[in-house]
């Protein structure tokens, strides 16, 4: 019982591996969005073939020569005087006969026919069209044995650069044959039934041949690259394909911004940055959507959301900050707290102090108020602090659960900005206390089946719901394809209300013209 306990430990080990590397569903969806890869290819072998067929490949003709053979002997006389082979002695000899074809096989393919055959082609057929004399590659020729089970036919196929040389060949090796097999084997029962002709269309330039050829090399050519882009590229791309392999809520989608954003810079610059006012819309429909995640949970004072993500660099410090910012704004008391204690970042974001923070706090050192640094109106920061050699500890004291709850009583909003899942056991530790958490995923960085596995392991620990942002989605290039451009047409909205505004204030070129207009009339 154990050891068959045992094996389906390690089977469900082997399939827990394999899910982690690869998606299958989403290989073969990439491969099937790269359709075109496959008609390319396919296209491209069949022009490759005829291009080959019609004027790089050397012309080959061959031409066959047919032997046959039998034994004597089991003959008897009918009634009229011919003679007829006994039926029981004729399937004892087709029996020795298909024996005897391995044999005439390796007389064929030796030496001795070969040096022979060598001879006549030098004397005879060099003799007969001495054009070729002196040219190798028309001289060229090769030899294969043919033969058909059950049955005492042999076939010799001659390939030759030039049609002569073909038949020649393939009629002089079944006569060479025919006399080398009574001269080694004593046996006289080898006849040629069909002679060699010459051939008059080379073998190898057959487009009816070779053009299919060229196109099911290349369509499976085309087939082999979709998959390989399939299994190399096994990420995110979009927000469906986010809710289709992770079966969680999409609470917000992130576009990829063409603005670079530099820690060095304050992150609030952002918001009144024009050119930024699509991913600030952005942000704030992921603000909105915060409510409908806890909207079930009865938790009295504040709310306390945790982000995270599978692995680093997937725009989590970022997105907090920016949330936290549109969240004061909106005139909400909201708190910010920098919990990753192994590459902390929102002091830098926030060009603030960090020598006293939220280690501090958990470890005694300092109080709340001594900790907390007041940024804007409605928006205080907690930063890192001194990164301690064990936060893992330290989050699983009982200051870190009477911490939350203290402050949940102080503020409408507590965001908790915690290190990736997959390899960290910090956020497993804190999901428990929070209410809600925002997992953050970058479109074509994080394999799906790495994602998959950070989920698993946060819905182990406990209940807390978890939002899905998908961030730094390009609806240029996918956008289209999976019908998201329409969703992201409302900061054609966003551009016709500012020109509006400006307008009516005076400050664009409809105000200008209002304004020359105004003057003219003074």
């Amino acid at each position: 019982m154990e050891s068959t306990n045992t094996e389906q430990s390690r089977e469900q080990n082997q399939e827990n591996i394999l899910l982690n590397f690869f998606c299958f569903r989403n290989i073969l969806e990439t491969a099937i969005r790269y359709w075109y890869v496959a008609v390319f290819c396919a296209i491209l072998g069949t022009t490759i073939s005829f291009v080959s067929t019609k004027w790089l490949i050397a012309p080959v003709y061959s031409s066959r020569a047919t032997v046959f053979s039998w034994r004597e002997g089991g003959f008897v006389k009918n009634d009229d005087g011919n003679e007829r082979l006994k039926s029981t002695e004729g399937l004892r000899q087709l029996q020795m006969a298909q024996m005897l074809i391995n044999d005439y096989r390796q007389l064929l393919e030796s030496e001795r026919v070969r040096d022979e055959l060598r001879d006549k082609v030098n004397e005879e057929f060099l003799k007969k069209y001495p054009q070729y004399k002196g040219n190798a590659k028309k001289l060229w020729y090769s030899i294969n044995i043919e033969t058909q089970r059950e049955t005492r036919v042999m076939t010799i196929v001659a390939q030759a650069r030039t049609p002569e040389l073909a038949a020649f060949v393939a009629q002089q090796t079944a006569e060479i044959f025919k006399a080398q097999l009574y001269e080694v084997l004593k046996m006289d029962n080898v006849q040629i039934i069909d002679k060699a002709k010459t051939p008059t269309t080379p073998s190898n330039k057959s487009l009816k041949r070779n053009l299919p050829i060229g196109f099911i090399i290349g369509l499976f050519i085309g087939i082999s690259l979709a998959l390989l882009i399939g299994f190399i590229d096994q990420t995110i791309k979009n927000p469906e394909q986010a809710k289709r392999y992770l079966d969680v809520p999409v609470m917000g989608v992130i576009p990829k911004s063409k603005m670079p954003e530099s820690r060095s810079k304050l992150i609030r610059e952002m918001l009144d940055n024009a050119k930024s006012q699509e991913l600030i819309e952005a942000y704030r429909l992921l603000r909105t959507n915060l409510q409908y995640l806890v909207s079930s949970r009865k938790t009295p004072g504040g709310k306390i959301f945790m982000f995270t993500s599978s692995i680093p660099h997937e725009g989590k410090s970022s997105s907090i900050a920016l949330v936290s910012l549109l969240t004061a704004r909106a005139g909400k008391k909201v708190l910010l707290i920098d919990a990753d204690m192994h590459k902390p970042v929102q002091s830098r974001i926030f060009n603030l102090r960090n020598g006293v923070g939220f280690v501090s706090v958990l470890t005694g050192d300092k109080t709340v108020e001594e900790a907390v640094q007041h940024v804007e109106d409605c928006l205080d920061v907690m930063p890192c602090g001194p990164i301690p050699p064990n936060p893992s500890e330290l989050l699983m004291s009982e200051r870190m659960p009477q911490l939350l709850e203290e402050l949940r009583q102080k503020y409408d909003f507590v965001f908790i900005d915690i290190t990736p899942a997959l390899f960290l056991s910090d956020p497993l530790i804190v999901k428990p206390m929070v209410d809600g958490v925002l997992f953050m995923v970058a479109c074509s960085q994080t394999k799906i089946g790495m994602i998959q596995r950070t989920l698993r392991q946060l819905q182990q620990v406990s209940k807390t719901p978890i939002g899905l942002v998908v961030n730094q989605f390009d609806r240029g290039e996918v956008g289209n394809r999976y019908g998201y451009y329409g969703y992201y047409r409302y900061h054609s909205y966003y551009r016709y209300y500012r020109d509006y505004s400006n307008e009516e204030n005076g400050d664009g070129k409809a105000g200008e013209a209002k304004k020359d207009d105004a003057s003219k009339k003074a």
